[in-house]
């Protein structure tokens, strides 16, 4: 069930387990085929609210794919710090709710 999270004008609802999205610094030039959901570039871990990836590195110009889980990118081409941070964080809320 999620939190709520209640702001000075209104209330966010806001899932217990952070959703990590795909992001990274990709532009058109980037791009394989011109599909955005894979791009030739290492992709990083991003959860909503934050300008940094899962790695620390600033996300704020990179292509948030939104929709995207980190997840699904393909296994080669994820940040291997992301991968690991996103690894204890998942564990992390998972002993607290257990």
């Amino acid at each position: 069930m999620p939190r709520r999270a209640t702001g000075a004008d209104r209330t966010v609802r806001r899932p217990i387990s952070p959703r990590w999205f795909l992001t990274g610094p990709a532009s058109a030039e980037d791009l394989v085929a011109g599909d955005p959901r894979i791009a030739d570039l290492v992709t990083h871990a991003k959860s909503v609210g934050t300008n940094a990836s899962a790695c620390g590195l600033n996300t704020t110009t990179w292509t948030k794919l939104w929709e995207i889980p980190f997840e699904a990118a393909p296994r080669s081409r994820r940040c291997p710090a992301c991968v690991n941070h996103v690894r204890e964080a998942d564990l992390v809320v998972r002993e607290r709710h257990t």
